[in-house]
């Protein structure tokens, strides 16, 4: 979230690319994705505890227009619709009202997208300028966010991606026998761990 360069970029290779990933290469991924998740959790949490009132202060002087151009220097080529992942899905539906084949759908949108763009619509469904223009929404994520582990979201974020999921937009790298945990796991070094079922025979369950 802070300093952040495009979000696509930095998960592309591992949600889509072909093949299995060792697993020690997916544990040390896992790792260092981990703690730089933390640590931005706890540099928010850090600006919320010094500045917050003051951020809510000036978000809600600021018109619709204003806060839609800081969102856009924030996150570029933001989405602008609420549930921009069922807004693609729809508009590709109005324009081609004989087909039902979601699949081609999801290829038509990538092929008109820049780059990775799409992928983000269906990661982030919640990410978009209709929701987070509003004068609350954004305040009470960061609030969320910033005073919560990532863990506490882990369910919430993965059910957002369900129809990226679906439909493959979004290809897990998963590795056979084994589980990532991420449900209430505190701290960088609990999140995202992964374990072997030959090692913790109870992983599986």
């Amino acid at each position: 979230m802070l300093n952040k360069k495009s979000p696509t970029e930095s998960i592309a290779q591992s949600m889509s690319g072909p093949g299995l990933m060792p697993l020690v290469e997916i544990q040390l991924e896992a790792q260092g994705r981990s703690r730089r998740l933390c640590a931005s959790q706890t540099e928010l949490r850090a600006i919320l505890e010094r500045h917050e009132a003051t951020i809510q202060n000036r978000w809600s002087k600021k018109t619709k227009t204003q806060r839609q151009a800081i969102l856009l220097t924030a996150w570029p080529n933001m989405a602008t619709a609420h549930r921009p992942d069922h807004e693609a899905i729809r508009s590709w539906g109005r324009q081609n009202p004989d087909s039902t084949d979601l699949r081609q759908a999801v290829r038509d949108i990538s092929a008109n997208s820049t780059g990775l763009e799409y992928r983000e619509l269906f990661i982030w469904p919640y990410i978009n300028q209709e929701d987070l223009s509003q004068p609350k929404i954004l305040l009470l994520l960061l609030s969320a966010r910033g005073r919560h582990d990532p863990c506490d979201f882990a369910a919430a974020d993965f059910e957002a991606m369900c129809l990226g999921i679906c439909l493959c937009v979004i290809q897990t790298n998963c590795h056979a026998k084994s589980t990532m945990i991420l449900n209430g796991a505190v701290g960088p070094d609990n999140y995202g761990k992964l374990l072997a079922w030959d090692e913790h025979p109870d992983a599986h369950y």
